[in-house]
């Protein structure tokens, strides 16, 4: 119903983010490039806090346990915003920013809100679980899609166990991220297939997309032992612009402003 609304806005916002990358990529500008992808999520994430603090304000009045869920996820987005910000400048200032560092922190902070926002969320439609009627076509993709994620967090776990040798710090960090982002994912997963079609459900699926690519982009990013992996950048930084898309259908469609 949103297509012609919603798929342009990802369009050129996956066009902003690749065709700049790919033109560093091919002059051989690793650097640049990181800077660049950095910063594009950085603003990203920024952009997504912001029209989630929006949905707040618009919905001051409203029951506590409508608001409650929004300002969990306002939070948590809130946290890795600055995390992302953090992460950003120490790649500009140092290009290897310190592990642990003090982004980790903020990033580590805002997982449950968000983790509890989105089960929030998406708590009311569950019992569209029972009911849910996939034909055999749609049910094989997922069951593909739960596959290729349970190996991948199986491959992050293994991979977290091989670098053991890292250091107890950087291996209990690694650790809490595998754990973290497999919590967010299940959560994710199950609120993007109870999310019906409709203002509320076409918004708030694409909120739980972008988690779920998050999550799988910082998995992936483990499994394969870098920060430094170009598929999982792009996935890693469309994340949030996903995030956002889903906001602006929510307050454009569900809660629209009333100009007062």
């Amino acid at each position: 119903m949103y297509t012609r609304t919603v798929l342009p806005r990802l369009a050129v916002a996956a066009a902003v983010l690749v065709l700049p990358s790919l033109a560093l990529l091919s002059l051989q500008q690793e650097d640049l490039y990181n800077d660049y992808i950095n910063l594009y999520t950085a603003l990203a994430a920024v952009t997504a806090t912001h029209l989630c603090f929006t949905v707040i304000h618009r919905l001051r009045g409203s029951p506590p346990h409508v608001v409650r869920p929004w300002m969990l996820l306002t939070l948590g987005l809130a946290l890795w915003a600055v995390a992302e910000i953090t992460w950003f400048l120490n790649v500009v200032a140092s290009g290897v920013p310190p592990e642990p560092g003090i982004s980790d922190l903020f990033w580590l902070l805002g997982y449950l809100p968000l983790a509890a926002g989105l089960w929030g969320l998406s708590s009311p439609f569950l019992g569209e679980l029972k009911r849910l009627g996939y034909s055999r076509g749609r049910a094989s993709t997922l069951a593909v899609l739960v596959a290729v994620l349970i190996l991948l967090v199986l491959t992050a776990f293994y991979r977290v166990a091989v670098g053991a040798s890292e250091g107890p710090r950087v291996l209990m960090l690694n650790i809490s991220y595998v754990l973290l982002d497999t919590l967010l994912l299940v959560i994710s997963l199950i609120a993007a297939s109870v999310f019906r079609e409709g203002l509320v459900g076409t918004s708030l699926r694409l909120v739980a997309v972008g988690f779920l690519l998050f999550t799988a982009a910082d998995l992936l990013y483990t499994a394969v032992g870098t920060y430094a992996f170009v598929p999982a950048d792009i996935i890693y930084a469309l994340s949030y612009p996903f995030v956002a898309v889903g906001l602006w259908v929510y307050l454009e469609r569900v809660v629209p402003s009333t100009g007062v």
